[in-house]
């Protein structure tokens, strides 16, 4: 094994459905929260909060309605 936990581990593919609003900075560092809707099979939705660090986003974008795939 690489030492790193295969444990707790997801992939989520939705659509983004609120603008990202500032929530945090931690050690210089901005964080966003937005929420992710992912479709279930069953067809019934799940509301996702995500929380994204300022170094993965460009703040000219607007991102609402977009498709994305998240993973951690």
């Amino acid at each position: 094994m690489d030492g790193k936990s295969d444990n707790n581990k997801v992939m989520l593919e939705g659509k983004i459905v609120a603008p990202f609003k500032f929530q945090m900075e931690h050690k210089g560092e901005a964080f966003y929260r937005t929420i992710l809707q992912v479709n279930r099979q069953s067809g019934q939705c799940d509301l996702i909060p995500l929380l994204l660090s300022e170094r993965l986003l460009d703040d000219t974008k607007n991102y609402e309605g977009q498709l994305v795939c998240v993973t951690g």
